[in-house]
C-alpha cells in the first residue's frame, strides 16, 4: 500500500510539473479601434493555442451611424509569430455560431445562406521580411481581398489545407470586400448593398506550430480594412489573456502548486 501511495504521489508530481500532459494557455486578444473610411470600427483578434494548432477568431464590432462601404470592411489580419519562416498549414476558415453571411442571396454561383465554410474566400500567406508595397511589416497575413496572394491559380483562397477552397462568390479569387467582416446591424452603401459580407466573426485555423511555441510569441498585430494596402490599417494592442507581461499563466501556476504539494507528500512519506 505504501509503495502504491508513493507511486501515486510521484505521478501527481509529474502531472503537476506539466511533464505528463500539455498545458494550454489562456487565449490572447489583440484589439484596435479607429475610423476606416470615416466610420467607427473596432477589430479584435483572439488567438488560441491547442497543441500545434493556432485558432484565430477575427471579429468586427463598434458599428455606428452611416452607410458602410468597402473601405470600412475588415478584410485582413497581419502578425508575427516570433520567427518569420514557419511553414504553417491554413487548415480551415469558417463562420462560427452567432455570425452569418449578409446578402447571401447575392452569392454567385449560388446563394450561400447558412454556409459556414469560407475557405475559398480567405487566404493565408507567409512572406518573411514583410509583404512590401505599403503593406504592414509583419510576416504573416490572412485576408479576403486581393492585396494578399495565395499563389494558387486565380489567387483563390487556400484555407483548405493549403489547397484551393470552395468558391462562394465569383470571380473565383480573393476579390474586393467580398466576404469581409462588418459589425452587426450596420447599413451598407452602394458599394456593398448587394455584396455578400460576413457579419461579425470569422474563425481561422493554422496548423504546424513547432514545439515550444507560446502565445506570447505573437507580436506586431494589425488589422487591414478595405481592398488595398493604401486603405486603413489599424495597429493592434494586446488585451486580455495570455502571457503579455511575462507572468506565469494561471494554468501553469495551478500545476506548479499541485506539483509542490506532491513533492511535499513524497518527502513526508519518506520521513
Amino acid at each position: 500500500m505504501k509503495r502504491f501511495m508513493n507511486r501515486a504521489a510521484v505521478s501527481l508530481v509529474v502531472a503537476g510539473l506539466g511533464l505528463g500532459g500539455t498545458v494550454q494557455a489562456a487565449p490572447v486578444s489583440w484589439t484596435a479601434s479607429g475610423t476606416p473610411a470615416g466610420l467607427a470600427a473596432t477589430a479584435t483578434a483572439t488567438f488560441s493555442l491547442s497543441g500545434s494548432s493556432l485558432t484565430i477568431d477575427l471579429a468586427a464590432s463598434g458599428g455606428g451611424a452611416g452607410d458602410y462601404g468597402p473601405g470600412s470592411a475588415l478584410t485582413g489580419l497581419f502578425f508575427d509569430l516570433g520567427t518569420n519562416n514557419l511553414s504553417l498549414n491554413p487548415a480551415s476558415a469558417t463562420i462560427p455560431t452567432g455570425s452569418s453571411i449578409v446578402n447571401a442571396s447575392s452569392c454567385n454561383p449560388g446563394p450561400c445562406g447558412g454556409v459556414t465554410n469560407v475557405s475559398g474566400e480567405w487566404g493565408y500567406q507567409n512572406s518573411p521580411g514583410g509583404f512590401g508595397g505599403g503593406a504592414p511589416s509583419s510576416s504573416y497575413g490572412i485576408a479576403s481581398s486581393g492585396y494578399l496572394a495565395t499563389l494558387l491559380p486565380m489567387d483563390i483562397g487556400n484555407f483548405n489545407g493549403g489547397a484551393a477552397g470552395t468558391n462562394l462568390d465569383n470571380p473565383a479569387s480573393l476579390d474586393g470586400a467580398n466576404l469581409g467582416l462588418l459589425p452587426t446591424g450596420v447599413s451598407l452603401n452602394g458599394g456593398l448593398a448587394s455584396t455578400p459580407v460576413i457579419e461579425t466573426t470569422a474563425e481561422f485555423v493554422l496548423t504546424g506550430l513547432p514545439a515550444g511555441f507560446a502565445l506570447s510569441d505573437i507580436a506586431n498585430v494589425s488589422f487591414q480594412y478595405g481592398t488595398a494596402f493604401s486603405d486603413t490599417n489599424l495597429p493592434g494592442s494586446p488585451g486580455t489573456g495570455g502571457n503579455q507581461n511575462g507572468a506565469p499563466e494561471p494554468a501553469t501556476i495551478a500545476l506548479l502548486g499541485v506539483g509542490l504539494l506532491g513533492l511535499g507528500y513524497v518527502r513526508h512519506r519518506r520521513r
